[in-house]
């Protein structure tokens, strides 16, 4: 089975090594072998890191293309979006400061 994905799936909930081994019960030293698959992963384990991480096993443990549907598609989507919401608030920031030079020049001629 491959382990790489457990790392990938700790970064993306913002745990720490430490956090998850502290959870685990084992030294930071020992999860770190476990994600660079230098440890034989029992299936009680695989449970305990399934339950920490809240991700079902396939994920864990799934093809590389599997992940790259599952987590890639919506990534994707949110970085569309992202840009999308840059453009608007450009669009919000261009208007604000044409109202605010327009409101000057207003004052400007009441005063």
């Amino acid at each position: 089975m491959k382990s790489n994905n457990i790392r990938l799936f700790r970064e993306i909930k913002g745990y720490s090594q430490k956090y998850v081994a502290t959870r685990l019960g084992k030294s930071q030293a020992a999860y770190s072998k476990i994600e660079n698959g230098h440890t034989l992963l029992s299936n009680e384990l695989i449970e305990q890191i399934n339950k920490i991480l809240e991700v079902p096993k396939n994920y864990l443990f799934g093809e590389e293309n599997y992940l790259i549907q599952n987590i890639n598609g919506p990534i994707s989507q949110l970085l569309k979006e992202l840009s999308e919401n840059r453009k608007l608030l450009r669009e919000v920031e261009l208007n604000q400061q044409k109202i605010t030079a327009q409101l000057n020049m207003f004052l400007a001629k009441t005063s």
